[in-house]
């Protein structure tokens, strides 16, 4: 919705819809959401120079400064905001063999739909945890309007010489067709399985130097972080996260969390819905903490069995502050604040005591 620049969007307390009468189908949509919930079938135009496949991106707004009029149209062959590439196109066109994009834009600061993350942004985190992880980088370069149609019109083909033989003429046979399917290619990204971009990388099993990816300078896109001082262990974040960046472990009485930042996708639901704000997201960042081990007790109150970070424990014990009193009708009791878990600190139980006199 935010980064919709038509207002199409609308949301409401009982659903999300799409206004189909204001949407252009710029596609600035896609990238925005961090769950792959939107997609788009986009035809991409795929080059190859020097035996390497360039991926072709233009603006809808460029035009040759000669006649457009000799020029095909843009609007079949190409997205029409190239800002709409999401990262996890993005790696999926690396994926698939492109290590370099060559593009081509009219002047985004007059244009609506360049208030979001531009292109070359994106592509340079992505170039950037791919630098990190030992693989081959992407690049991006920009050409003016003139040098990026010229390159559009005319694909590569090997022209046959005058003595090829019988089995050159096959082989170059052969070749002009592949130029012909990889001057278009559609990119659906629909018909693939979301999947955080880390942990894309990380099952690419045909990638060289993959073993780089769990060593301890490898940059993620998304990095959950638990503040132990803050956090009182409620489980919240783990019971609600959709692909197990945070995971809850209880073995022989030893309690942990476990933090994978190549399963987060920087939904953000674990920091929306934590009651302490004991949980971040840094943003293409190294992570630090894996792991926050626990203490384990028993709630004095109500008997369940809780847990709490344990930097927090040893925080709580040094200060007198910390300690909760529980009211009742004749007497105050004084209780450390982890021998009571989270609801029952929260809640008095003996206001709910009374006595009915005749």
């Amino acid at each position: 919705m935010d980064v919709c620049p038509k207002n199409s969007w609308i949301l409401d307390d009982e659903s999300l819809g799409l206004d189909t009468s204001t949407c252009d189908g710029c596609g600035l949509c896609v990238p925005a959401c961090t769950e792959g919930a939107i997609t788009q079938t986009k035809v991409c135009t795929i080059r190859e120079e020097d035996n390497k496949k360039v991926l072709l991106l233009g603006c809808e707004y460029i035009k040759p400064s000669s006649d457009s009029s000799s020029n095909p149209t843009l609007e079949s062959d190409s997205w029409k905001c190239i800002h709409a590439v999401s990262s996890h196109e993005l790696l999926g066109l690396y994926h698939d063999g492109i290590r370099q994009i060559i593009a081509s834009k009219a002047d985004c600061n007059t244009c609506s739909r360049g208030k979001n993350e531009h292109i070359e942004v994106r592509v340079n985190k992505i170039d950037k945890m791919l630098r990190h992880s030992r693989l081959a980088p992407l690049h991006y370069n920009e050409i003016p309007a003139d040098q990026w149609f010229q390159l559009w019109k005319t694909p590569e083909k090997s022209a046959p010489g005058p003595e090829m033989s019988r089995r050159m003429f096959f082989r170059s046979a052969i070749k002009q067709t592949v130029d012909m399917v990889l001057h278009h290619s559609t990119l659906d990204s629909a018909k693939t399985e979301f999947m955080p971009l880390a942990k894309i990388l990380k099952n690419n099993k045909g990638s060289a130097a993959i073993s780089a990816i769990n060593s301890e300078d490898t940059l993620y896109p998304a990095v959950p972080v638990i503040n132990p001082e803050k956090c009182n262990g409620c489980d919240t974040c783990f019971r609600t996260c959709p692909h197990g960046a945070l995971l809850f472990k209880l073995e022989d009485n030893n309690a942990r969390y476990e933090i994978d930042a190549a399963a987060c996708s920087a939904c953000n639901i674990c920091t929306d819905i934590c009651e302490q704000d004991a949980i971040s997201i840094l943003q293409w960042h190294i992570q630090l903490d894996r792991v926050i081990s626990l203490n384990v007790e028993q709630c004095r109150s109500c008997g369940a069995v809780f847990h709490y970070p344990r930097v927090n424990a040893l925080k709580g014990e040094t200060k007198a502050e910390a300690k909760r009193e529980v009211k009742g009708k004749d007497k105050t009791t004084s209780i450390s604040p982890r021998q009571l878990c989270n609801i029952c600190e929260k809640v008095n139980h003996q206001r709910n005591l009374f006595q009915v006199l005749d």
